[in-house]
């Protein structure tokens, strides 16, 4: 694994800190608010995000028109609809702290997942905060939160929807989850500005996966030894990485630990090593060191996002891939609003 010097690696931490003094480059949480209203204690999840990375959290809410060409419109009505769903809106805003101008809210007309995305691509940077219904196993299909990320429009904020049995409480232990590669290492700005706001503990975390020697299994004791050999040198270099960067990231003023597991099976040793530590938001890139760049995310992300028991920021890097085709140049409407935007 790669190591980076003691000086440039000062200058990366330093420079994820005072990346988002540009207001313009400033990333707002932006809150999906579907038919079932989120309580305020899991708003406060998304503002200790917003305020961690000195941005704003927006609650969005797109109305879905009844009428249709067999069916009349109805202004009136309309309207009605309108001003209930805006003054929502303000109430939930205001309840989850929103006087101090935090909380912004914005009301959309159309499909909840066209307008998300389209509201978020005229921002990249922005985080997308999702609500994961409870579900077993995983995603809940049809799930509005699910489209939405799997639209690929940026990172995402995934909170259960069961941790409104709990009050909110600033982070105090944030799991960071790396395999060495500098793919995965693009979650770790994210968790150093949390970490920085909250005065939180880092725990950067790696799961050594399980060696596969082809489809037919082999039971001889020569390869039973090598299979051991392999795994302890794939731990111990495991620890090697997380122990540098804990070493650098210490050097700059953070509080960190390692935790390295044999686990074999990633996606669930993560998800154990989180119970273990007691953390309380999971920070993981998209992709990792076998991810493909042509999915919104990796199967690891995936498994972590839809059975993870704490929010989890799914750090996703700008697609890519060339924009240039034969609709280029074709204009959209883009965001269709059905009342001020913003206030």
């Amino acid at each position: 694994m790669r190591e980076m010097s003691m000086t440039s690696y000062k200058t990366y931490v330093n420079s994820s800190i005072s990346e988002d003094q540009n207001s313009s480059k400033t990333p707002n949480v932006v809150v999906c608010i579907g038919e079932e209203l989120p309580t305020v204690d899991l708003i406060k999840h998304t503002r200790f995000v917003a305020e961690a990375l000195g941005g704003s959290v927006v609650l969005v809410q797109a109305l879905v028109p009844t009428f249709s060409d067999k069916t009349p419109h109805d202004p009136v009505e309309w309207e009605i609809r309108k001003r209930e769903a805006k003054s929502t809106l303000t109430d939930l805003s205001n309840s989850a702290g929103g006087t101090s101008g935090v909380i912004k809210t914005a009301l959309l007309e159309g499909s909840i997942v066209d307008q998300i995305c389209a509201y978020v691509s005229h921002r990249p940077q922005d985080i997308t905060a999702v609500f994961r219904k409870p579900a077993a196993p995983g995603w809940q299909a049809g799930d509005s939160a699910r489209s939405v990320i799997e639209s690929d429009i940026g990172s995402v904020l995934m909170i259960p929807m069961e941790l409104e049995t709990s009050k909110a409480k600033p982070y105090k232990r944030i799991i960071v989850t790396l395999d060495g590669s500098s793919r995965a290492e693009t979650a770790i700005p994210k968790a150093i500005r949390l970490a920085k706001a909250q005065n939180a503990e880092i725990i950067l975390c790696h799961v050594t996966p399980a060696l596969k020697t082809g489809g037919i299994r082999q039971t001889s004791g020569e390869l039973k030894i090598l299979n051991e050999k392999i795994a302890s040198n794939d731990r111990r270099v495991g620890e090697e990485y997380l122990s540098r960067l804990k070493s650098k990231m210490m050097d700059c003023g953070l509080q960190v630990s390692t935790c390295v597991s044999g686990n074999g099976d990633v996606r669930r040793g993560l998800l154990k090593l989180t119970e273990e530590q007691h953390a309380d938001i999971i920070v993981i890139a998209s992709h990792g060191e076998s991810g493909h760049p042509d999915v919104p995310f990796g199967d690891t992300a995936n498994y972590v996002m839809s059975r993870s028991p704490i929010p989890v920021l799914m750090v996703r890097q700008p697609s890519r891939s060339s924009r240039n085709h034969v609709y280029t140049d074709v204009k959209s409407k883009g965001v269709r609003l059905a009342t001020t935007a913003m206030q």
